[in-house]
């Protein structure tokens, strides 16, 4: 499956990084919007019960989320990714992965066990890094093309039914990262917000190149994957 790739409007997006995002942050929390949680969910490495992509994700009534991390806390459950997942087969409809696996060393461990938890006609949400600085918690290991994370999943038995290319180019995601290093905290909403909007048109018409190997220029320089995968009935 060809990656798939969209510009969100640039209001949005302005508006997440005057709030503090980065850029990767904003352009995935617009691409959330567009998919549903329902059932019984599984959150892997949430660290809290109260993370901000669930301000995005749309969730059916009913919903009920495991929020897990390596280390418990309040209303987290402990859950080591690289191991045999502590819960009983088919209990789950959802499985969500978000900005996790870039961080786990035996991540080949994983797509097997959430296979075994989802219910028939499940689904999980995974997103990895691509293009992305060097960032440890409390390391960093992996980054991924849409063709390894595809890959990766469906060996385990999974369908992709969907993958996104995260990123607006080269030059927006530059221009978006220079605040932080050279401007102090309370100045870089603003002047990321600026760049933005002086860099993501050159990108846009950057991107009318002629593909290569059927990928865009936003393809191939993602800043990161997004993927969803079902299991069969």
């Amino acid at each position: 499956m060809m990656p798939y790739h969209t510009f969100y409007n640039p209001l949005l997006v302005i508006r997440q990084l005057l709030h503090g995002k980065s850029l990767i942050r904003s352009l995935f929390n617009l691409a959330l919007g567009d998919h549903e949680i329902r059932g019984e969910v599984l959150d892997l490495g949430s660290k809290t019960k109260s993370a901000s992509y669930y301000h995005y994700l749309r969730r059916a009534t009913g919903t009920q989320i495991t929020f897990t991390d390596l280390q418990p806390a309040s209303g987290v459950v402990s859950l080591n990714v690289e191991s045999h997942f502590d819960l009983p087969s088919e209990s789950f409809d959802t499985v969500l992965a978000f900005h996790l696996f870039e961080h786990v060393y035996h991540f080949e461990r994983a797509p097997a066990e959430v296979f075994r938890v989802l219910r028939p006609g499940g689904r999980v949400l995974v997103s990895v890094p691509f293009l992305h600085e060097y960032h440890a918690d409390p390391d960093d290991f992996f980054r991924f093309t849409d063709s390894g994370l595809v890959r990766c999943w469906e060996s385990a038995g999974l369908q992709c039914v969907h993958v996104e290319a995260i990123g607006e180019g080269l030059l927006t995601a530059t221009a978006t990262k220079l605040p932080d290093l050279i401007l102090p905290p309370v100045l870089r909403p603003w002047f990321a917000a600026l760049l933005y909007l002086v860099a993501t048109p050159l990108d846009r018409l950057i991107a009318l190149r002629p593909k290569v190997n059927g990928r865009s220029v936003p393809v191939r320089f993602a800043l990161e994957q997004f993927a969803v995968f079902e299991k069969p009935l």
